[in-house]
């Protein structure tokens, strides 16, 4: 899990954060019921996820249904570093599609297209071998004489779910955004840095 991971990153450096003693986190998961809480301590190099039931007191009592903290204890601390290096702990954001047209368009998906659409009808004079297109004169073809008009829906196809996604990925980023202002540490119960 990626939170374990950082928290290991975390605890190994002296350096730019600080000494970092332990760490105890009361984490609401992707996936996990709103009113669950998963709990994490990190002592030196020994990190366990340990019951929920684990309970501090003020600032730092088990949250309620929507709120994550996380109790860093160490010497020397930087804040703003520490808070930084918690963000990454979130998943991925996605990224967002790119909007195709016919000139940008890969050979392979023309090749597909012009394969997949291989036995739709042909023109008045034209008709299809089993391998390639033969014209009025008998020339060989190899691409569908239709071909322009089928990359035209394959393009207008890929953008709809290219729009759909994007919004999606707005969404995301929007919500991410958000989540990021309400975060901030606490430094002597005093609020230090807000992202």
């Amino acid at each position: 899990m990626k939170f374990a991971e950082k928290m290991h990153e975390i605890l190994d450096s002296v350096s730019s954060l600080g000494r970092v003693l332990r760490v105890v986190a009361f984490l609401h998961l992707d996936g996990g019921k709103p009113e669950e809480c998963t709990a994490f301590e990190a002592v030196g190099r020994t990190t366990r996820w340990v019951s929920s039931k684990l309970q501090l007191e003020g600032f730092f009592k088990q949250p309620p249904h929507s709120d994550s903290k996380i109790l860093v204890i160490g010497e020397q601390l930087d804040p703003k570093l520490i808070l930084e290096a918690l963000t990454g702990t979130r998943r991925d954001l996605r990224k967002k599609m790119e909007l195709k047209t016919v000139e940008s368009l890969e050979k392979w998906e023309v090749d597909m297209v012009n394969k997949d659409r291989q036995t739709e009808p042909c023109p008045e004079g034209m008709y299809y071998t089993g391998s390639h297109w033969v014209n009025f004169y008998g020339d060989p073809v190899f691409e569908h004489p239709y071909l322009p008009q089928f990359l035209e829906e394959y393009v207008t196809e890929q953008n709809t779910t290219a729009v759909e996604h994007n919004a999606e990925v707005d969404a995301e980023w929007a919500a991410a955004a958000a989540l990021a202002k309400q975060s901030f540490v606490l430094v002597d119960g005093e609020r230090a840095i807000q992202k």
